[in-house]
């Protein structure tokens, strides 16, 4: 357990609970302002996160402390494994401060739901596997509203972003060595746009396009719609050129091959 505070002078100082209970406090030599708060909860979360999984060593952090001497503190040997929830707990906390309080809020909620709940959140960091990430990729996947329709593609795709910069938060503090996420995409559209053009007819000027004689009303030329072989790309007639769009009301000389 780690915590931020300040002194009677307004200097930063984390406070933090060593593998025997004892409460430590170090000062971090800074007054108290929007950058070095971010900072040092940053540092903060970090600290959390090696007392967690017994790597924090004393020296390297505070090779200046008094209280190295005065206690006789030593890096223990034993590391003890930390799960993917208590990672996210720490990873939330390094965001404190760094981000605006809605998109926290944001950021914790998606944690709590698609990782913290989910069977990946039972997994301990050292033991992930990339196996582990397609089944979770899978389960986000098939998961589904309360009123019981398929997530939309932005909602999953802010899990995988979250699960993203979780695991890059192990790396760098080498608790992870492996990029698990390595030549992964995002998720994509379920393919709404194909049946939309299906829909269509799949056809942008063909002779079904037009009535007999030729003539449209732009009303409903602007319903018209581009179908290439991206389904991506299909607009509105009218957003690709008002002289288009005008020009589907000219009744041509002679029928079009009607």
């Amino acid at each position: 357990m780690a915590w931020l505070e300040t002194d009677r002078h307004g200097r930063l100082r984390i406070g933090f609970k060593y593998y025997d209970g004892l409460k430590c406090r170090e000062p971090l030599g800074v007054s108290a302002n929007k950058q070095t708060i971010a900072e040092a909860r940053r540092l903060c979360a970090t600290i959390q996160l090696e007392l967690k999984a017994r790597t924090f060593e004393y020296a390297r952090r505070f090779p200046d402390s008094d209280r190295i001497k005065q206690r006789g503190i030593e890096t223990p040997e034993k590391i003890e494994p930390i799960s993917v929830t208590e990672l996210a707990d720490s990873w939330l906390l390094s965001k404190q401060g760094e981000v605006k309080k809605s998109t926290h809020g944001y950021y914790k909620e998606v944690t709590g739901i698609f990782i913290q709940r989910d069977a990946i959140g039972t997994k301990k960091v050292s033991e992930l596997r990339q196996e582990d990430i397609d089944r979770w990729r899978v389960r986000v996947d098939e998961k589904q509203t309360k009123a019981n329709e398929p997530l939309s593609t932005r909602r999953k795709n802010m899990a995988w972003d979250i699960l993203n910069q979780i695991l890059e938060f192990a790396r760098v503090r080498k608790l992870l060595n492996e990029d698990l996420l390595l030549g992964m995409k995002p998720f994509k559209d379920s393919g709404q746009a194909s049946d939309s053009c299906r829909s269509h007819g799949g056809a942008a000027f063909g002779p079904e396009a037009l009535p007999r004689g030729g003539s449209r009303p732009v009303a409903q030329a602007q319903k018209l719609v581009f179908c290439r072989q991206e389904p991506k790309t299909f607009r509105s007639l009218s957003t690709i050129s008002p002289i288009v769009a005008r020009a589907s009301t000219i009744r041509p000389t002679r029928p079009l091959g009607l």
